[in-house]
């Protein structure tokens, strides 16, 4: 749904994107904060001048978004501790998220992690809201004072909105754990899970429209509304995906696997250029002078180049090396190998035979049509 945005740094080991459509709610918030929120001269026994206000906002923007790492540093710490690699935290149009590669491995795990996200930004907001009175009690600067009030107040509704109990939110995940508990059936409890999140986030959908309405706070009630659309939509498409992830787990690289035609890397491009342009090859795998495979040469990369440049150029100028530690074999389900792709950003992974030689590669759309083609099996299953 959103793009891959830019990278925002590292945290405590977990590499953190922001996506360009989180700039805009950003700067929306902002706005609102400084237009709305802090511009009420019920607030004030003197207003504050406009760019005091703004610097408010700018300020509360940062620290908002600072706790709403840390619910996801949450998730993100006890998903590493059950063994599940994070690929990154996502910032997005509607908030953040940990991207987790794979699904916990048991009920427990997956109870943990829904639920240390909500906790954690509960107790920031019951810390914040509660230490925003106290201060004020105390002679503090009100303008210290009604940002530390909204970001607690902000942080208490996140925990709450996580906490209902429709999936994909963290209510959702953790009551998904429940059942899986109660059934010990991983698909049984996810679709039940899925059940209840949809009907759940048609009562988000309306709720956020009649607060809009009745309110005027139409920034609140949109943003409610998108984050139940948002969620019914995941709600609806996770049935499936949890039947892609099955139909991966049963079928092995060798079934996907297809034979590749083979190039020396000191070959003239042009060589071979016209067959991967016009002739439909896709793929060649290059070779060293040995025979040993050591790169792979794609038509995508061959078609960026000027005509005069392919006529001049050998494959190995044009070839692409491959992450030898991500080689896989024969056997290896495509699960994992999907899994592997997704989180080290590769579209083709070399395979191996037993004596560790590269044997040929694995690309992701061989696996796509592959799927494509058993997908009549996958559905009757």
């Amino acid at each position: 749904m959103f793009g891959k945005g830019f990278p925002l740094g590292t945290m405590f080991g977990f590499k953190v994107r922001a996506d360009w459509s989180w700039i805009f709610i950003a700067v929306l918030i902002i706005w609102f904060l400084a237009a709305q929120v802090f511009n009420n001269s019920a607030l004030w026994d003197t207003m504050p001048p406009v760019w005091l206000l703004w610097v408010m906002a700018i300020i509360t923007m940062l620290i908002f978004c600072a706790t709403v790492m840390v619910h996801e540093l949450a998730h993100a710490y006890f998903a590493k501790k059950a063994g599940i690699p994070v690929k990154n935290i996502s910032m997005t149009f509607v908030g953040a998220s940990a991207q987790m590669i794979r699904e916990p491995d048991n009920p427990i795990d997956e109870f943990k992690i829904s639920i240390s996200g909500p906790l954690f930004s509960a107790a920031i907001g019951v810390v914040f809201y509660f230490s925003a009175q106290l201060l004020a009690e105390a002679g503090l600067a009100l303008e210290i004072c009604y940002i530390l009030r909204w970001v607690g107040f902000i942080n208490l509704i996140m925990a709450a909105l996580n906490l209902v109990p429709a999936f994909p939110l963290d209510g959702g995940r953790a009551l998904r754990s429940i059942i899986w508990v109660a059934t010990k059936d991983f698909k049984k409890a996810s679709k039940a899970a899925s059940a209840v999140g949809r009907v759940l986030s048609v009562g988000i959908i309306i709720c956020g429209l009649i607060w809009g309405f009745s309110t005027q706070n139409w920034l609140g009630g949109f943003m409610l509304a998108i984050i139940g659309f948002i969620t019914y939509t995941s709600a609806t498409n996770s049935t499936g995906q949890y039947a892609m992830q099955r139909a991966l787990s049963i079928y092995t690289v060798s079934q996907a696997l297809k034979m590749m035609h083979q190039i020396n890397q000191n070959a003239q491009l042009s060589d071979v250029a016209r067959n991967m342009i016009q002739g439909g090859i896709n793929t060649y795998l290059v070779s060293n002078d040995q025979e040993e495979i050591v790169a792979v040469l794609e038509a995508d990369d061959v078609k960026k180049l000027p005509l005069a440049k392919i006529q001049e150029v050998k494959v190995k100028d044009c070839a692409k090396s491959m992450r030898q530690d991500l080689a896989v074999y024969l056997q290896t389900n495509l699960l994992a190998v999907v899994q592997s792709m997704n989180f080290n950003d590769v579209t083709v992974v070399p395979v191996e035979n037993e004596q560790g030689q590269i044997i040929n590669v694995l690309h992701m759309d061989d696996i796509i049509i592959y799927l494509n083609s058993v997908k009549h099996t996958i559905e009757q299953n």
